[in-house]
């Protein structure tokens, strides 16, 4: 029932789709739920509440084509802006702080661009609403996020969206929610990657939210309920408490190509939890 269910939520938010200027619609809380916290950055980026960068480190130890780095995060009245910036950078792996020198990375190597993220010092965990107010990247092989994940563990994970476009961004863009759990020490599963059809989101603002429960979790694009996920499995793997990141990437695409650079536009973020 509940794949049947999204399947419709789908086509639902595919007949919206078709509608010239989107829905423009704001989806919104439960009415027993009070917003604990607020921020439209316009007064910068506050170190009580915000990390710069990934709190695992400048780059993934996968993927070393780029690095976090906070010169590629602004702030205008538009709102925080996430940028991917062609900015080469050579990293010494015997010089990085102890920390970071994962036995897997060469011992030198060349970033090509920088990118943009931040992460919340907050912890979250169930009868939670986290939203946002965006506008996406128009740009080739990008994969802006918006998601949370266990402090000190990963996963668990869940994805508000996860925006993905190859060589042309609007023919082959995709967003889609996505909920990561924890199977066994070495192994883990996906639910919910499934693309969500969505009116010109790289050229407007748009309202993005989950409502997290202990007994379901349902994704909000556009002011439209767009997916509700139950399965008890996956539900009770998402109680460690959670911090919430936004960033601005590249697709696996990217490789070879650096000529690419975009932006993130986050103009809002909204906390509401149950009293």
């Amino acid at each position: 029932m509940e794949n049947l269910y999204n399947k419709y939520l789908k086509i639902r938010a595919w007949l919206y789709s078709k509608r010239p200027n989107g829905l423009q619609l704001k989806a919104r809380p439960p009415k027993n739920y009070k917003r604990t916290f607020y921020d439209n950055f316009q007064k910068g980026l506050r170190s009580n509440e915000w990390y710069i960068g990934a709190r695992w480190g400048r780059f993934f130890v996968h993927r070393l084509d780029f690095y976090w780095d906070k010169d590629a995060i602004t702030i205008n009245k538009k709102g925080i802006n996430f940028h991917i910036i062609k900015r080469p950078k050579t990293f010494i792996k015997k010089d990085l702080p102890k920390w970071e020198q994962h036995t897997s990375l060469p011992e030198q190597w060349t970033a090509t661009h920088m990118n943009g993220m931040i992460s919340s010092n907050r912890l979250y965990g169930t009868n939670t609403w986290i939203e946002i107010t965006a506008t996406l990247p128009e740009s080739k092989f990008q994969w802006s996020a918006f998601w949370t994940c266990g402090l000190s563990t990963w996963p668990p994970e869940i994805d508000i969206y996860e925006a993905f476009t190859k060589d042309d961004p609007k023919k082959s863009f995709e967003i889609s929610p996505n909920i990561h759990r924890r199977i066994t020490h070495v192994t883990t599963e996906g639910i919910g990657h499934d693309p969500i059809p969505i009116k010109n989101p790289m050229n407007r603002e748009v309202q993005y939210a989950v409502h997290w429960t202990n007994s379901f979790v349902k994704f909000y694009y556009d002011g439209i309920l767009i997916k509700k996920v139950t399965d008890k499995e996956f539900i009770e793997k998402l109680s460690i408490p959670q911090y919430i990141i936004l960033n601005n990437g590249y697709r696996d695409e990217l490789y070879g190509d650096e000529n690419v650079e975009s932006t993130l536009t986050v103009k809002e973020i909204k906390i509401y939890q149950a009293n």
